[in-house]
């Protein structure tokens, strides 16, 4: 066996083993009374900057990884204050509606004429008449016209984004309400579960829903809203959609007390991952086309370099894709263009790396070819579910890691990824049967289809 192949299954290994631990530390915590639904260290993420991941990283015997989660507890403490001010938005009748969707939107989902439109799911308030839209602000959607079934959860018109006060009400109360250990007294991530199921539950007990339908995350707020359904009404169906694909070490989606009762699944591979890995029963599950990824989409995924939000490392990037490309044989690949983060268009940081590649194109110009031979591919840097997708559409992944336990795909995982590993962060992907990860969705009222219809038959 190679150095590099030699690498690559003591990764595979170091994930599998790091998932099983996860899941050993979730029966723990449970057992000693841990809420595993709610509690922010539960939420196992390996691609987010919250309390959860710093202790995935500390099940993982990661250097420096307990200072790491004394830092984000710390930071979860603090955003307490940014959970005040919150409001729903619109109080239109909810006991004309069958189906209630609790996700999140921003300013630009909204058209002028109040039409909303949901991105995890591919459909507006237009398009179901008969669903409740409950939508999650994540940044500032304004006050302006909204369709009647759509509510907004979002910051009222001149609130703080700070609210010291809340920050001090929740010291003063916290010991009281949660001073069992279930989940810690001082969280913003545990404050703003409570305050969304509060918001929720005024408008569970206003309507007659048959279904509450969220786009599945495994996060906190989301097992908090499921189990305020079950609560206050036993009847209602709770589904989740998984909208993206799985992260590399999914162990955030462990399967746990609070999960939806029906997971849609879009692709067999992905919920093949679930039950093998994840504890997740067959029964619990069923894949559907996707409502989120379309066949007809136009967003081409090849030929580009995906420069990513954030990043730690610009040097580390820059060897590593030198690497791969004094490696590449001459006219072997279709030409490249770095494409910046959307919302990183002026980031000092990122047009500094845009630049840096960019030379590194020009130097190695002999490595690309128009040919119908020069492979067309793209290279991807740190964590995203594009990978999965433009595999998926028939283009090669070049993956550049800064974190390649958490960032890294590996076939003992990822059934049917062939993986090649050239450096310490630098992947190379391709997929043998394509539609097994992600099913992708043709035609309109998919939503209709396989939600509001299909999960009854």
């Amino acid at each position: 066996m190679s150095d590099a192949a030699a690498s690559l299954a003591s990764l595979a290994a170091e994930q599998s083993s790091l998932i099983a631990r996860s899941r050993d530390y979730l029966r723990a915590a449970r057992e000693r009374g841990v809420d595993v639904a709610m509690h922010p260290e539960c939420y196992l993420s390996g691609w987010s900057n919250v309390r959860g991941n710093a202790r995935l990283l500390c099940l993982a015997g990661q250097r420096g990884a307990r200072l790491k989660l004394g830092a984000r507890r710390v930071k979860d403490a603090l955003n307490v204050m940014r959970q005040g001010g919150q409001r729903v938005i619109g109080d239109a009748p909810a006991d004309q509606y069958d189906d209630l969707v609790v996700t999140w939107c921003r300013a630009s989902d909204f058209a002028e004429d109040g039409t909303y439109r949901d991105r995890y799911f591919r459909t507006s308030s237009r398009d179901t008449p008969r669903t409740l839209w409950f939508a999650i602000a994540l940044d500032e959607p304004g006050h302006g016209r909204r369709d009647p079934n759509v509510r907004v959860f979002a910051r009222g018109a001149g609130e703080p984004a700070l609210s010291p006060a809340m920050l001090a009400g929740e010291v003063l109360r916290g010991p009281r309400k949660r001073g069992d250990g279930r989940v810690p007294w001082l969280s913003g991530i545990v404050t703003h579960a409570e305050n969304l199921v509060v918001a929720v539950s005024a408008t569970l007990h206003a309507g007659q829903f048959r279904r509450v339908i969220l786009p599945y995350e495994a996060q906190p707020f989301q097992h908090a809203v499921y189990r305020a359904v079950k609560r206050i009404a036993p009847q209602v169906r709770t589904l989740g959609y998984l909208h993206s694909a799985l992260p590399p070490v999914p162990a955030d989606l462990s399967y746990r007390p609070g999960a939806p009762e029906l997971l849609l699944v879009h692709g067999s591979a992905q919920r093949d991952i679930l039950e093998r890995l994840l504890g997740w029963p067959r029964e619990a599950m069923r894949t559907i086309p996707s409502l989120r990824y379309r066949a007809d989409d136009t967003n081409s995924l090849a030929r580009f370099i995906f420069l990513p939000m954030d990043f730690s490392d610009s040097a580390s990037i820059v060897g590593e894709f030198r690497t791969f490309l004094a490696a590449a044989p001459a006219g072997s690949l279709a030409p490249l263009t770095v494409r910046n983060h959307p919302v990183m268009r002026e980031s000092k940081r990122h047009l500094q790396l845009e630049r840096q590649l960019g030379d590194l194109l020009a130097q190695y110009a002999d490595r690309f070819s128009e040919s119908p031979d020069a492979e067309p591919l793209s290279v991807f840097i740190g964590a995203t579910a594009a990978i999965v997708e433009a595999l998926e559409r028939g283009v090669s992944v070049v993956h550049i890691c800064s974190q390649p336990l958490t960032e890294a795909h590996t076939p003992e995982v990822w059934r049917g990824f062939e993986v090649k590993r050239f450096g310490r962060f630098l992947f190379r992907y391709r997929l043998r049967d394509r539609g097994s990860y992600i099913s992708f969705g043709a035609g309109d009222g998919l939503f209709e289809q396989y939600i509001r219809e299909g999960e009854l038959r």
